[in-house]
């Protein structure tokens, strides 16, 4: 990721991380039993969207999920922030993508009424 100032800023492009990590592969793993593995998440979906899309794209998601949570929704904030956690203990499929993007929509729904 800190390979040269546009890696940092831009990333490496979406679904790149097994490609990059491997340069970056600690040599401790070799003597585990998983030393044959490719690593293709890393088990944090904040440090993908950082290795992926550089620290623009890594602040870009922080700012919406921020403007979320001023929108002050008693019924979503609570779900929001389950998400947000759990994404930094894992990583989103499709239907996790999707849930992010429609806990946005409905608060931007809620807004207008």
């Amino acid at each position: 990721m800190t390979s040269s100032p546009k890696t940092f800023l831009l990333g490496t492009g979406p679904e790149t991380f097994p490609y990059q990590f491997q340069k970056y592969r600690p040599l401790i793993l070799n003597y585990s039993s998983e030393w044959d593995f490719v690593f293709n998440k890393p088990h944090n979906y904040y440090l993908e969207l950082l290795s992926e899309q550089g620290i623009i794209g890594l602040i870009a998601y922080l700012i919406l999920s921020v403007n979320f949570l001023k929108k002050k929704s008693k019924i979503l904030i609570p779900g929001f922030v389950g998400f947000l956690v759990s994404c930094f203990f894992g990583w989103p499929v499709v239907s996790t993508a999707i849930l992010f993007w429609l806990f946005l929509a409905l608060a931007e729904r809620n807004a207008e009424l």
